[in-house]
């Protein structure tokens, strides 16, 4: 047993693009929960047309506005729950968007700033950095002007320390040394990400002086924009990942609802949480920005029927990266129909049950036991945090499908949040996460016959 564990251990840390996974010790290579991008995009199922109400999906929107950006759709919010497929959809528009020669920049918020002490002007710092990262990739020039007027910008003792000075001292001893203007700033500001991200005092300095000369942080960012589109022909495309992440899902709303993110000139997607969409606070924001939702997939109808297209889709998935023989056909389709949609769930029980079928019961199938062991840790999960309050709200969401009174959208949000009710079809219906109205409803008879 010792030594089969550490084959198993062996095996998930190998490379992980295979062709397909054959035998079960090679699951955890193919089946993890991370988006998919660059080579992993192999295992990609396309789950538009299911997830979507129209004939056109939100991301084939999306997609369009991008390429044919104009003043009135160049900013964006793309909302769905977590785990439902955001960033994969994403890395295959970008991809996408790649291979049609767009300019495009993926700006992973929670690798680069502190995402749980967020501000507007972090945001208007990371899109100067990506568009000179564009500038750098299609070879754009970058005048001497511009390049001094950004330097003398944060030319402040309180931000540029001598020890900065010194390694990016004077534009032209860089042309000198062969590494260019542009390479020079981009220096300089990975430095000043380090300490936006973790320099608590510093950070604060940063954002008050973009604050205090917001109009010229501005026009430099617009002749950055030109700058590249008069190399390319193309506006430059920025894609914002991980502000739906942010620990108070409101401050967001606080964050984007003025004009310099809706108004700028050149299309930026930014992710979105999804709980605040249905706050009476989020209306400002849908007249300022095309707002896109990416719905899960629908496993059940709302009259609580088996939804076959949605749950064969989802077989498509696991079997895109893994071999059929793999699994008991009767395990996957209660691991589908009980976590709603959610692949990142999916991807989790299959983990789970896989390590405990391979080493737990030393078999090469993942059997209906090992899925409902996986299922029952994954609903403890969602319902540690449930109070008896809870109970007769989720019941109602159930029952109807909506949402429930004003007087308890604050719970509604956080219900959202959590997970613990899900969206289908881009505002069409809510539904309770089915693990959690198992327990809800085993709650509700329990207190019932006592």
């Amino acid at each position: 047993m010792y030594k089969k564990k550490n084959i198993f251990a062996v095996e998930i840390h190998k490379n992980r693009i295979m062709e397909k996974a054959t035998q079960i010790k090679e699951l955890l290579n193919v089946v993890f929960s991370e988006a998919l991008e660059d080579e992993s995009l192999i295992y990609y199922i396309d789950t538009l047309k299911i997830r979507s109400s129209d004939v056109v999906s939100q991301i084939e929107k999306l997609k369009d506005d991008c390429r044919f950006s104009n003043n009135s759709t160049n900013s964006h919010l793309l909302l769905g729950h977590r785990g439902c497929g955001k960033s994969t959809e994403l890395n295959k528009l970008i991809k996408e968007l790649e291979e049609e020669n767009y300019p495009v920049h993926k700006i992973n918020c929670i690798e680069e700033i502190d995402i749980h002490n967020i501000d507007k002007n972090d945001i208007l710092f990371l899109i100067s950095d990506s568009l000179m990262k564009i500038a750098k990739k299609v070879n754009a020039k970058i005048p001497d002007s511009l390049s001094k007027r950004i330097y003398d910008f944060l030319d402040t003792k309180e931000i540029i320390t001598e020890k900065i000075k010194e390694k990016e001292a004077g534009v032209s001893a860089g042309i000198e040394a062969n590494t260019g203007i542009l390479q020079n700033l981009l220096n300089l500001y990975i430095s000043l990400k380090g300490d936006i991200k973790y320099g608590t005092s510093k950070r604060e300095i940063i954002r008050k002086e973009i604050q205090n000369g917001i109009s010229d942080w501005l026009v430099n960012i617009k002749e950055l924009k030109d700058i590249i589109y008069n190399k390319e022909q193309k506006l430059p495309i920025l894609i914002f990942e991980d502000i739906d992440k942010i620990s108070k899902p409101t401050e967001a709303i606080t964050i984007f609802n003025n004009s310099i993110f809706a108004n700028l000139q050149f299309p930026v997607v930014f992710t979105f949480p999804i709980s605040v969409a249905f706050s009476s606070e989020f209306m400002p924001l849908k007249n300022q920005y095309t707002v896109h939702f990416l719905p899960m997939i629908k496993t059940h109808t709302k009259n609580n029927q088996d939804f076959a297209d949605g749950i064969n889709i989802i077989k498509d998935i696991i079997y895109a990266r893994a071999e059929k023989n793999i699994f008991e056909d009767e395990a996957i389709t209660l691991l589908i129909t009980k976590t709603g949609g959610c692949l990142r769930d999916v991807f989790e029980c299959i983990n789970k049950a896989a390590f405990r079928a391979y080493i737990g019961r030393n078999s090469n199938i993942v059997e209906k036991e090992d899925i409902e062991r996986a299922l029952l840790e994954l609903k403890s999960d969602y319902t540690r945090m449930l109070v008896v309050d809870d109970y007769k709200k989720l019941h109602e969401i159930y029952q109807t499908k909506r949402d429930i009174e004003d007087k308890d959208t604050c719970k509604m949000l956080d219900y959202l949040k959590s997970q613990v009710v899900l969206e289908y079809n881009g505002e069409g219906w809510f539904d309770v996460h089915p693990l959690v109205y198992d327990f809800v409803d085993e709650r509700l008879k329990a207190r019932s016959n006592g």
